[in-house]
């Protein structure tokens, strides 16, 4: 399952943030992570993102994380090789890695010679693809949404969507002279119709599809319809006791995805009015500082009041004192003219 639709990319970058965040870069594989954690994992995602409780969508999660934490491992792997040494990797540790973090990677994993075998082994298997894409990081599922027929609202078939992801629009050319002779080979198929020896019927789109790609590939596996991305279950020619419950295991499926795409416009609903409500809140502050200035310089003023009020205080006082001091003086001249 593929995030798609609508402000998709903010689950995307929201999974991804959550990644880096909380699963340990301290582990060679992702199955060194214990189920207890990885469930803990789960629910917090299912919290962040409000997605429903059920086993089809935990294993989806799940299986997002293991991408996002990948992706992630190899990004930092790609920073690593920049350095001509590993005393150089290690003293220009990425801002976003805790040195240990950065440390365990280089010792444990790219200085690790299983690893090194392994990814060298890995690098040749790649090598050996008769057919690459230029679709970058994108999922096909989510390709096939956004180039949808506006009207229809119809998604664009395997042969266009091979297309789309095999010839490069900005530099105008094919990843390779396979994969355009395939895309020739399947155009031609669907504009002179070919009969299926073994229904007896036209060729479908899926049909042209995989026979052409059998012939470079080998046939598809059974885990995903070719050209589509990992995820989609082919059609079976004979129904089995387990259809319904596919069937009913891909509604669920497909609702969670609608929920989660839902949800997602709801988060950005959510963070624009928060960001509305912080603005007010500033402008709450701003109000409340320059009220506090003027109740400061009214505090100030009335200290100034209480000052000039105790010095005409002791003035009068001075000017009682003397005022007594004369009348004591006068009383006593007036004895003693009497006398």
């Amino acid at each position: 399952m593929r995030a798609v639709g609508t402000n998709c990319q903010f689950y995307i970058t929201g999974m991804g943030c959550f990644v880096r965040k909380n699963v340990p870069l301290q582990i060679k594989k992702w199955s060194d992570i214990s189920r207890d954690d990885v469930a803990l994992l789960i629910r917090n995602v299912r919290e962040k993102f409000n997605l429903s409780h059920e086993s089809h969508v935990d294993e989806a999660i799940e299986k997002h994380m293991i991408r996002y934490f990948t992706t992630w491992r190899y990004n930092l792997h790609k920073k690593f090789q920049k350095y001509e040494s590993v005393e150089e990797a290690m003293e220009n540790r990425p801002e976003d890695v805790e040195e240990d973090d950065w440390n365990y990677l280089i010792a444990n994993l790219w200085q690790d010679q299983k690893w090194l075998k392994t990814s060298e082994k890995n690098k040749t298997n790649r090598d050996k693809l008769e057919i690459t894409h230029c679709a970058g990081t994108k999922a096909f599922s989510r390709l096939r949404t956004e180039n949808r027929n506006p009207e229809t609202g119809e998604e664009i078939g395997r042969i266009d969507l091979f297309k789309l992801t095999r010839y490069s629009e900005k530099k105008s050319a094919w990843v390779g002279d396979t994969a355009k002779n395939a895309f020739e080979e399947m155009k031609n198929l669907q504009n002179e119709p070919q009969m299926n020896e073994k229904s007896g019927e036209i060729m479908s789109e899926d049909e042209i599809y995989d026979e052409v790609l059998s012939k470079i590939v080998g046939p598809p596996r059974s885990s995903y319809i070719r050209g589509l991305g990992a995820g989609p279950k082919p059609k079976r020619s004979k129904f089995s006791a387990n259809d319904a419950q596919v069937r009913e295991a891909n509604q669920r499926a497909d609702e969670a995805e609608r929920r989660a795409i839902q949800l997602a416009d709801e988060l950005m609903a959510v963070k624009s009015t928060a960001a509305q409500q912080n603005e007010e809140l500033e402008m709450v502050k701003a109000g409340a500082a320059q009220q506090n200035e003027e109740l400061e310089a009214v505090k100030v003023s009335a200290a100034q009041q209480n000052e000039e009020l105790e010095a005409l205080k002791a003035r009068q006082n001075q000017t009682d004192t003397l005022l007594l001091k004369l009348m004591a003086q006068l009383s006593s001249q007036k004895m003693k003219v009497q006398h």
